[in-house]
């Protein structure tokens, strides 16, 4: 490719120097992260708009946070790697997906909130601990182990708007002479402070340990969910959903509809859809062929918001789980499949992503990631990967 001129390098430069930055900003706002990273190279001064600028990156978060999101996979042959695949789209593999090659191997997608990926990892020089990324900025950091250090229990990740801080939480099941009165030890991590600290205090509220997986990947308005249980319940079903507080460290219960639970109905699986809490329930004889109600919170916390989207038939023992949300349209992930579900037709359709060409070789998280410029550098040190480490970056497609 002929290289431009350095008359027509400076000329499209003047031509960008007389467009005021109020416009500029607005422009960029309106393009994908995937297009921005590619932009840093046009000059200093957008590079410095692009990865510093606080203002324009929160400004292009809330545009796009809802639009430019993508299914996360960890590669089976290679799992150091990590990848986020568009949505939407059913192009090839290559031209929809983004990589980020990592030092360590992937053992679990945790969670996503604002672009940032915490994943369980572990390598030769660490054997368990936790890692932060962001795919779009190449970005990552290998977090300090909470004490004691042996990765266990369960994990939330989320954002903490009253302090500015992206936080994780940490409940681990201790031993008690009492089964069924178990002990919680509860700790939260700063990104911003790059510390543990323990919650004191009882946790009032069980885990559901049947239902609910060990990546509590619920996280909204500031908040960590999980499914739960009363004390005065056995612990086969859930029956209520906890919410703690990234901000306070307090947890409450979340309020329910009378009907949702109660009698021979409970609750199976918890998630975000279309930013809002989304709960299923189902027969408490859940491991036979049963119905699954979808459930949405469309004003948080509040009670009465609770409408139920649709009612779907499920096949055998593995939960369904919903995943995103498009109009009329909810994306599903049964066992390692998704696929799209039409709730006013009751018709499926295939999510393929040009996954199907490549067999068993990755696995689906069940984690949905939005693409954007959050940087992990500007909450403290971050390695940040050159795109030459990562050889699959070099096929993806342009803008």
């Amino acid at each position: 490719m002929r290289k431009k001129s350095p008359a027509v390098k400076k000329r499209n430069r003047t031509i960008w120097e007389h467009w005021p930055i109020d416009i500029i900003n607005n422009i960029l706002c309106q393009l994908p992260a995937k297009c921005l990273i590619r932009y840093k190279s046009v000059s200093k001064e957008w590079n410095a708009l692009i990865t510093q600028d606080s203002y324009f990156i929160n400004s292009h978060l809330q545009q796009q946070a809802a639009n430019d999101i993508s299914l996360i996979l960890v590669d089976r042959e290679r799992s150091n790697c990590l990848y986020s695949v568009d949505l939407y789209s059913f192009d090839s593999f290559d031209t929809v997906a983004s990589c980020l090659k990592l030092p360590t191997n992937i053992t679990e997608v945790v969670g996503s909130c604002n672009g940032l990926i915490l994943a369980l990892a572990k390598s030769e020089t660490h054997k368990d601990h936790l890692l932060l990324c962001n795919i779009s900025t190449q970005e990552y950091k290998i977090l300090p182990n909470p004490l004691p250090s042996k990765i266990s229990g369960f994990y939330g990740f989320g954002y903490d708007s009253i302090n500015d801080d992206y936080k994780i939480l940490r409940i681990q099941h201790e031993q008690s002479l009492y089964p069924h009165a178990p002990i919680y030890k509860t700790q939260v991590y700063s990104l911003r402070g790059n510390t543990w600290r323990e919650v004191r205090g009882k946790n009032p509220y069980r885990i559901c340990i049947r239902v609910q997986p060990r990546a509590l990947n619920s996280s909204i308005n500031g908040a960590v969910h999980w499914l739960g249980v009363n004390s005065i319940c056995p612990p086969l079903y859930a029956t209520l959903i906890v919410a703690f507080d990234l901000g306070t460290g307090n947890s409450r219960k979340v309020p329910l509809l009378e009907g949702m639970i109660g009698g021979r109905m409970c609750l199976r699986t918890l998630g975000i859809l279309g930013g809002c809490l989304c709960v299923t329930t189902c027969p408490c004889d859940f491991l036979s062929c049963s119905e699954l109600d979808f459930w949405v919170m469309e004003d948080y916390m509040v009670k009465e918001s609770w409408t139920k989207l649709f009612t779907i038939v499920q096949h055998g023992k593995s939960p369904l789980k919903p995943l995103a949300y498009d109009d009329e349209l909810v994306l599903i992930q049964e066992n390692g499949d998704v696929f799209w579900y039409d709730y006013e037709t009751k018709e499926k359709f295939e999510a393929n992503h040009g996954l199907s060409e490549l067999g068993n070789r990755f696995k689906l998280q069940g984690v949905i990631c939005s693409r954007t410029l959050v940087s992990l550098s500007a909450y403290g040190d971050a390695v940040i990967e050159t795109p030459a480490t990562s050889n699959h970056n070099k096929r993806i497609k342009a803008c």
